[in-house]
């Protein structure tokens, strides 16, 4: 704990053994508020007003038993920032168990539960955590999926037409309609995927052409969601309709979404695994991933995605 810090604690088992980067002395830094400042939040979100680091400020440190992390007063979505990294990336896994005895996920993965009042992160990493904020839709077409976080699971729809673009909740049927692009003005620093020259969309987003047909934004690459089952991977984030001419300096491919040295999760076993040459490794134990794979994002999918590769 930090005593200037009130809210914010972190536990650590008796006997756990610590990875620290190179040149580490030992020393674990208690919470620090408002630190790293900045970075890009997941598509669909802001980084919120709870922020702090912990442990080193030199790097990761990496735990053989799950640590607890303290969040009061929050109750929403909560991320980590990866060390040496801008990118924040949004704990999705809810923990087993509840608040008061949460389920451990397994390693090196992490999960998140509240109270409706403070939020515990269970991990394996000590770097940066904080809030994260849903950006308001307004009353366009965009489609949200789910709330802000929490033990309750967001909601799902039940049938989607990739060909229209209609989604239908029960009885109700959501038709699009067009909506300002959720484009980044160039002045500032951009995430990825450089559109006409003035204008990018976030790595990770979500957009819907004039056709009607959702693509998600990977680098330069637009993927085409083809159906219910793999639109779901993104529940969370928001669908913002763009303009044909927003996507033009994007490739179109109905290939496989994720692309070499990137990392998955079963969402149903927790294996992790690494994308070589398009098809999917086993990643044995957290050794082989503290070595190999140290602070890259790992992604949740199910096991229809799991089974591409």
């Amino acid at each position: 704990t930090n005593s200037d810090l009130s809210g914010v604690s972190a536990s650590i088992p008796d006997g756990t053994t610590i990875q620290g980067p190179v040149g580490w002395d030992g020393t674990i830094t208690p919470p620090i508020s408002g630190t790293p400042t900045g970075g890009i939040a997941p598509a669909g979100f802001s980084v919120g007003d709870t922020i702090i680091s912990i442990g080193s400020p030199n790097g990761t440190l990496v735990f053989d038993n799950p640590v607890t992390i303290l969040l009061s007063g929050v109750t929403g979505a909560v991320g980590y920032r990866p060390s040496g990294s801008d990118n924040w990336i949004q704990i999705t896994n809810v923990c087993g168990g509840d608040y008061v005895a949460p389920t451990s996920p397994v390693a090196p993965g992490e999960c998140a539960i509240n109270n409706d009042t403070d939020t515990k992160i269970v991990t394996y990493h000590f770097t940066s955590f904080g809030s994260l904020t849903a950006i308001s839709s307004g009353s366009g077409g965009a489609i949200v999926y789910g709330g802000g976080g929490g033990s309750t699971a967001p909601t799902t729809y039940q049938t989607y037409n990739p060909n229209t673009g209609e989604t239908t909740i029960g009885a109700t049927t959501i038709t699009p309609t067009a909506e300002t692009p959720a484009t980044t003005d160039t002045s500032t620093t951009p995430t990825t995927g450089e559109v006409l020259g003035t204008k990018v969309i976030a790595d990770g987003a979500l957009v819907r052409d004039d056709s009607k047909y959702i693509y998600v934004i990977k680098g330069n690459t637009k993927y085409h969601i083809a159906n219910l089952a793999e639109l779901a991977e993104y529940k969370g984030l928001t669908i913002t309709d763009v303009d044909d001419a927003d996507l033009l300096a994007y490739t179109t491919t109905t290939n496989k979404v994720y692309a070499n040295s990137m990392l998955i999760r079963s969402k149903t076993d927790m294996k992790i695994y690494v994308i070589k040459e398009g098809k999917k490794k086993h990643v044995l134990n957290l050794e082989e991933l503290r070595k190999n794979y140290l602070g890259l994002p790992i992604y949740n999918v199910s096991d229809l995605t799991i089974g591409q590769y």
